[in-house]
């Protein structure tokens, strides 16, 4: 089964422009040469990467980069995991520290991503609002994703795989309980 061309580039800019809330189904919003087509970019981005920081590959690193893979079906796309990345590039330069060093944390930490789309996408807010918070969002999310890893780390004892993961849930939960109270 295949699919033409214009249906994946469609299926591409559905998928891009949809609101994301975590478990978006790629294969109904997009179709499924598309989905497939968003995932294999977001690997191959991730892979470059890699290669361009001389990020040593590790088993955490194949962790990160199936996990970019997998989410990239339903929840991440080309679109919205790039302010949380620039946050985690950003926070590397204050602390004058190597990207490679918290490469894998950022590609874990994408998990946030759907959060980027929810604003900017959001029925509730003008898009231009929502385009300046989920850039402000998305940067302060990954300024704060390594940090806090290291000290949920500690946290847990070393006892989660998916320390970064962790961080981030409960992150995007403090972000999205903020964002439906009466605080807003």
């Amino acid at each position: 089964m295949t699919d033409s061309l214009i249906n994946i580039l469609n299926g591409l800019k559905s998928i891009m422009i949809s609101r994301n809330i975590l478990i978006t189904d790629y294969f109904l919003v997009g179709g499924i040469g598309a989905s497939f087509i968003n995932a294999a970019l977001l690997t191959f981005i991730c892979l470059f990467l890699i290669q361009i920081t001389k990020t040593k590959i590790t088993g955490s690193g194949i962790a990160a980069i199936f996990s970019v893979s997998g989410f990239a079906l339903f929840g991440k796309n080309l679109v919205n995991v790039w302010f949380m990345f620039l946050g985690v590039i950003i926070y590397t330069l204050i602390k004058r520290e190597k990207i490679s060093d918290h490469l894998y944390s950022a590609f874990f930490g994408m998990a946030m991503a759907p959060l980027t789309s929810e604003f900017i996408f959001s029925k509730w807010l003008p898009l231009e609002t929502g385009i300046i918070l989920s850039i402000v969002v998305g940067i302060f999310t990954g300024l704060i994703i390594v940090p806090l890893s290291r000290y949920f780390y500690r946290f847990h004892q070393g006892y989660c795989l998916y320390n970064t993961g962790l961080t981030a849930g409960l992150i995007t939960t403090i972000i999205i309980s903020i964002m439906r109270s009466d605080i807003v």
